[in-house]
């Protein structure tokens, strides 16, 4: 579903920068002209059943948004779900976006009806990201916090998101944000 909420959003749109954030990323699903998955010949060496090596690329004037990420509030779970003989495991990233202001509302308030893959790199420097959402099971964003204070040991205003994901990759493509 591509409303079209995002014609002018650019990663300019997030003016705090600070040290002590993960790089990560949103995309709508929608803003991909190719999503890559795995790619897997015969027998495939184990872990190669998640890995995507080629990079995703996205349509003329689209691509992921930067997304300010406390490390110290990234959180991801997963649990099993399902029934038996067909469970998966399915993931609840909560990402904390921070700050507050129009701009920063309109974006959230755009994302809880999407469908989103969702890039958080896995470390510092040169990293690979882990991908949470794939073209048939995108990322959506299951709730919504908005807190002001001190969250977990920091002070913080921002949007804290929980996301619902049922596909975890880890990617070493290239992201070229907007």
């Amino acid at each position: 579903m591509n409303t079209g909420l995002y014609k002018s959003m650019v990663s300019a749109d997030a003016t705090l920068k600070e040290p002590g954030y993960q790089k990560a990323f949103i995309s709508l699903l929608a803003d991909f002209t190719l999503l890559n998955e795995p790619v897997t010949d015969g027998t495939p060496a184990i872990g190669e059943a998640y890995k995507i090596d080629a990079s995703h690329t996205w349509a003329p004037l689209k691509g992921p948004f930067e997304v300010l990420v406390d490390n110290k509030t990234l959180e991801v779970t997963g649990e099993t779900t399902g029934a038996a003989g067909s469970l998966r495991i399915s993931y609840a990233p909560k990402i904390f976006i921070k700050g507050d202001g129009p701009t920063v509302l309109e974006i959230v308030n755009n994302l809880v009806n999407e469908q989103l893959v969702l890039f958080v790199q896995d470390g510092c420097g040169n990293a690979q990201y882990l991908q949470f959402g794939c073209d048939c099971s995108p990322v959506e964003v299951a709730k919504v916090a908005f807190q002001s204070g001190t969250l977990k040991g920091s002070t913080a205003k921002g949007y804290e998101l929980t996301l619902d994901a049922t596909c975890k990759y880890f990617y070493n493509g290239t992201i070229t944000k907007r």
